[in-house]
């Protein structure tokens, strides 16, 4: 969903860039609330101008920019909070997204991370994430042992099958991140070889 805007028609129909299928939201019932989303700094609304339909990012000071001319950040939350606050995400719902971290100010990934964990404890949403960031994996550990959400999140380590092999299998932590960091660490090793390299006049 964040490749681009989600489009919702008059019947409440949502579909999203790239994907065929329609998705009705799941209860007819009031829309939630956006308290979730105060990173945000303001809303974000449907509006029709012209005949044309588009969804704008309402900041708190007033300012309106077509979320499309948004950066990805508030882009990044803002299409979680139109999901969200239409009631598109639920208990039927498998929230797949890679790398959630992108393009994040190192204090928006902490915070997404806690929407994430709440909206999949508060709403029974299960959620498939892929990360490469330490600040998110630690987040998403931490939220969910202080939520005790614990029991529902687990934590999977993508390893090489065998050096001579492109494929790759997945360990399940259940909770330890240490394995994760310690593969994280590797490219801090890597800075140490190619600066000893630069060091010697071996290297770039």
């Amino acid at each position: 969903p964040w490749v681009s805007i989600p489009d919702i028609n008059a019947n409440k129909i949502l579909r999203l860039p790239f994907d065929g299928f329609p998705h009705s939201h799941y209860t007819q019932s009031t829309e939630n609330e956006n308290a979730l989303f105060t990173e945000l700094n303001g809303t974000v609304e449907l509006e029709e101008s012209s005949g044309q339909k588009e969804w704008k990012y309402i900041r708190s000071d007033g300012l309106r920019v077509r979320l499309v001319d948004c950066a990805t950040g508030i882009k990044t939350l803002a299409i979680l909070n139109i999901l969200y606050t239409r009631g598109y995400l639920n208990s039927e719902t498998l929230l797949i997204i890679d790398e959630p971290e992108a393009h994040l100010h190192p204090q928006w990934i902490v915070e997404f991370a806690r929407i994430l964990v709440k909206l999949a404890k508060d709403q029974g949403i299960r959620m498939l994430l892929t990360t490469h960031s330490p600040d998110m994996v630690h987040a998403l550990r931490d939220f969910s042992e202080n939520s005790n959400f614990a029991a529902n999140t687990c934590f999977y380590l993508s390893e090489k099958e065998n050096e001579s092999d492109k494929t790759f299998v997945y360990r399940n932590l259940g909770m330890n991140i240490g394995p994760i960091f310690s593969a994280f660490n590797v490219a801090k090793t890597n800075i140490g070889i190619v600066s000893k390299e630069i060091r010697e006049g071996v290297g770039l």
